[in-house]
């Protein structure tokens, strides 16, 4: 569960006056039509909009199906023409139903496939959603999964509308709902881990405590010799500090930091995530393949734009 840099926000048709941060919709209840030309069986009576820049929108329309408010944020679900079922955790979009692979595949085969010796026990830090944790287990070695999430309420609304988070009733899976910073400070953590993924809020939202050097000095604690890291930061495109900051928090505990990506529209661009090893995580060691990921697509992510690398000092 990744929250995106689209902040949705429910927004009014304006009368006449033209305003960057709400420009003029297209009349509520038309029927849209699908990418075959067919009409579309949901009718829009939702608009959400998202300010990339000053000047630049992402319009989502679709119907709201779900709404509640738990412990700790507003939790939405949306029904979408295209996208599907929407996640979206206090106005910020998670996942859908229809690209969910791009992001969930990357951050879990990535880290699994490049580990120098067969994956068994796997530690995700959020994943609340359940589609990172329905990737690791197409891993045939993994034996254990603990997954450990702050809100109750996100795995149990996944649950209901998203198929893939039916990976919590598998019996290698543990669900401890707990805050992920405090989990990997105490004996409990101390498992030896291969891999941890930490599939959490971005870090300009309240889990930037996940993305201090603090965190990963315990999370190394939490590992086995010659194991691998994994965090996503978010689209360098707008939040090149965020990289900058997370890499240099990484190198500082591990041997290696490296950076991959991946191209996710819903997120607002490409998606970057950093790694911490030991080893060389550009190298595919075994073979796994799903609707985006292949090992081709493994050793290229690798390859970075330019100002990527000026960020990280590359």
């Amino acid at each position: 569960m990744r929250p995106g840099r689209l902040r949705l926000r429910q927004v009014r048709r304006l009368q006449g006056a033209r305003d960057h941060k709400n420009p003029p919709l297209p009349p509520a209840g038309e029927r849209h039509r699908n990418a075959q030309g067919q009409p579309a069986e949901v009718y829009l009576t939702d608009r959400f909009l998202e300010p990339v820049t000053p000047h630049t929108h992402i319009l989502f329309e679709g119907q709201l199906i779900h709404e509640e408010r738990s412990k700790y944020q507003h939790i939405q679900v949306y029904r979408h023409e295209y996208y599907g079922h929407i996640l979206v955790l206090d106005g910020l979009l998670q996942t859908t139903t229809a690209d969910e692979f791009i992001y969930h595949e990357m951050i879990a085969h990535v880290p699994l496939c490049s580990l120098p010796r067969e994956p068994r026990r796997v530690l995700i830090v959020g994943g609340g959603d359940g589609g990172a944790l329905a990737q690791v287990l197409r891993h045939p070695t993994v034996e254990e999964v603990v997954v450990v999430d702050l809100d109750e309420a996100v795995p149990r609304v996944s649950r209901r509308f998203f198929p893939f988070a039916a990976s919590f009733d598998d019996p290698r899976v543990r669900l401890v709902i707990d805050d992920g910073a405090r989990f990997v400070k105490s004996p409990e953590a101390r498992r030896a881990f291969d891999c941890a993924i930490v599939d959490s809020s971005d870090p300009d939202t309240p889990a930037s405590v996940l993305y201090r050097t603090a965190f990963y000095s315990d999370l190394k604690k939490c590992l086995a010799p010659d194991s691998v890291v994994i965090h996503q930061v978010g689209t360098p495109e707008f939040m090149r500090k965020e990289l900058a900051d997370t890499f240099a928090a990484v190198s500082a505990v591990f041997d290696r930091a490296s950076v991959c990506h991946a191209a996710i529209f819903t997120y607002g661009g490409s998606e970057a995530f950093v790694l911490g090893s030991s080893f060389d995580p550009s190298v595919p060691r075994r073979v796994m393949r799903g609707k985006w990921y292949n090992p081709e697509i493994h050793a290229a992510s690798f390859a970075l734009p330019e100002f990527w690398k000026d960020v990280i000092g590359a």
